[in-house]
């Protein structure tokens, strides 16, 4: 009964596995606790749990070893290496444009009235600007470069239409007559935006028209 109290004593100290309280109660019945009947008497019992105490010991010990190396072990480095872009967030499009070093003007021109909006700067050469507002949201890019697709937007559209706005041709692409996204550029610039709930080829039109005239 001592044996047993202090195994359970142990154990509720340390946290094992099963199969590792199965190894530990095999080695305590394999144990050759046995002494010469002469030597029984008096101290051999004493001397039979004093053995069994110190197995015990030895083993909580070495359990307690192991434990220590799990909880201090450290992660190796991982082999893929997260890299966070230059992305700076501004407040305001006159901010983004000091970032930038060119001007950068709002899309005055959306089908809805943003409740939001989110200007950041992208990796020193594009300028994004993110409306929401009444359940829509639009994302407006103008970056340095012409004849560039700077949408970052690489679904398969059912349908793609081009237009001439100014001295600009406009790609829209979408679906069913409403398109989602416009792709346009002038002589030094590419100019992108997306919305949510799409326009027709019209509305697109008088959009991008409006953005134009305040050039």
């Amino acid at each position: 009964m001592i044996l047993k109290r202090a195994y359970e004593e142990i154990m509720e100290e340390l946290e094992v596995t099963a199969e590792m309280r199965k190894r530990i109660l095999s080695r305590l019945q394999r144990a050759d606790f046995h002494t010469p009947a002469a030597k029984r008497r008096g101290f051999g019992g004493l001397q039979k749990l004093l053995a069994a105490a110190a197995c015990l010991v030895v083993l909580a010990g070495g359990l307690w070893a192991a434990r220590g190396l799990w909880q201090t072990e450290t992660p190796g480095p991982s082999d893929n290496v997260l890299v966070v872009p230059d992305i700076q967030e501004a407040g305001s499009a006159q901010e983004l444009s000091n970032l930038l070093g060119f001007a950068v003007r709002d899309m005055d021109s959306l089908p809805f009235v943003p409740a939001e909006t989110s200007y950041r700067a992208c990796w020193g050469e594009m300028a994004e600007i993110e409306y929401s507002g009444e359940g829509e949201r639009g994302l407006f890019r103008k970056s340095l470069g012409s004849g560039e697709d700077n949408s970052g937007d690489f679904n398969t559209y059912d349908s793609t239409e081009e237009l001439t706005v100014g001295p600009c041709t406009v790609q829209l692409r979408g679906s069913q007559g409403t398109y989602t996204l416009a792709v346009w550029s002038d002589d030094a610039f590419s100019y992108s935006l997306s919305l949510s709930s799409g326009a027709t080829k019209e509305e697109w039109a008088d959009i991008i028209s409006a953005y134009l005239q305040e050039e």
